[in-house]
């Protein structure tokens, strides 16, 4: 007990003392020209996903800082990469995985994000690591990525303005079309606009009005599925089941 108490006196020591402000400053103060900055990064990211996993409310003040901006922009420039590239440890990864993480715990952070335009910001990311890797079905690393990336706008999408930003960035259509692979892209397709369309008359309108169901039907009887792995075919199937339940 006295542990758990002498942690927590630690941790509120910590924040009165503007840690995660001194700690995100340190990020843009980092040369990425040099050969430890990758060190330095995971890091720095690596006390973030520290902090959010013994004290959850660390997310909003690590929200509150520049952080979230500096790993959209981290995962931004990287998204023109073969995503085959991806390295185990890499701080494009990373980042996407403290970012989810960031978005998924703290409501704040899902309004910051509004204001970032993150949603539309990570739509272009997972359309580029679609046209740039090299193989229809995503492994390791660059699995673990494009999951990341959904993760985070996933768990945006619960903040309306998120899906309204959504909308504009012309996600439903892009969603759809990833439906219309026999590959992991279509279950990420289904699974954000299980999002998308949950309490959002605008996006499911415009799922049905570009032949959204024609394209989910499908799923339905596991057309394509046979390269797909039977964890992520299910999670595909209750997604899909969700998305006619909030039509």
């Amino acid at each position: 007990l006295n542990d758990i108490e002498d942690a927590k006196s630690f941790i509120e020591l910590l924040i009165s003392n503007s840690i995660f402000d001194r700690i995100a400053e340190t990020l843009y103060k980092i040369s990425p020209n040099d050969e430890d900055a990758s060190q330095y990064y995971s890091d720095i990211l690596g006390i973030f996903e520290n902090f959010v996993d013994v004290y959850e409310k660390s997310a909003d003040l690590i929200g509150g800082t520049k952080a979230i901006e500096w790993m959209l922009q981290m995962i931004r420039s990287s998204s023109n990469v073969d995503s085959a590239d991806i390295a185990e440890g890499d701080v494009c990864l990373f980042c996407s995985e403290v970012l989810a993480m960031l978005v998924q715990f703290s409501d704040e952070n899902k309004k910051r994000f509004a204001k970032m335009e993150g949603v539309p910001i990570l739509v272009n990311v997972i359309v580029n690591i679609k046209e740039n890797t090299n193989r229809k079905i995503l492994i390791g690393n660059q699995e673990e990525f494009a999951n990341n990336i959904v993760d985070c706008i996933c768990s945006a999408l619960l903040y309306e303005e998120n899906k309204k930003m959504f909308a504009m960035a012309d996600g439903v259509n892009i969603m759809i079309d990833f439906m219309r692979e026999n590959n992991t892209f279509r279950h990420l397709g289904i699974k954000v606009l299980n999002f998308a369309i949950q309490n959002s008359k605008e996006n499911a309108i415009q799922f049905v009005e570009s032949n959204g169901l024609c394209v989910l039907f499908p799923y339905f009887m596991s057309k394509g599925m046979k390269k797909i792995k039977k964890e992520i075919a299910t999670k595909g199937e209750e997604s899909s089941i969700e998305i006619i339940v909030n039509l």
